[in-house]
């Protein structure tokens, strides 16, 4: 199937011209469908190598930033994470 990348009425009236857009499949979120400027479908690829979630271990800490101790003098920590939606 042939791409389009300019829509015009009969009247000259254009409707959509993409012959000026700079989006490229590597400026576009992975796995997002788009067309570039000639009209030929794309999809992205941004962000696509990264993980789906990670985890990171950090010390707990009270309201003015200082490390909670527990009773046998160790930092207390714990685990944050964070997933792509």
């Amino acid at each position: 199937m042939a791409t389009v990348n300019k829509v015009a009425l009969a009247n000259g009236t254009v409707l959509i011209d993409l012959t000026s857009d700079t989006v490229k499949a590597e400026s576009v979120l992975a796995g997002v469908t788009a067309h570039d400027k000639s009209g030929a479908k794309i999809t992205g690829t941004l962000f696509a190598d990264y993980p789906d979630s990670m985890e990171l271990t950090d010390s707990i800490t009270d309201s003015s930033g200082n490390a909670v101790i527990d009773s046998s003098g160790s930092r207390i920590t714990g685990i944050r994470k964070y997933k792509m939606v």
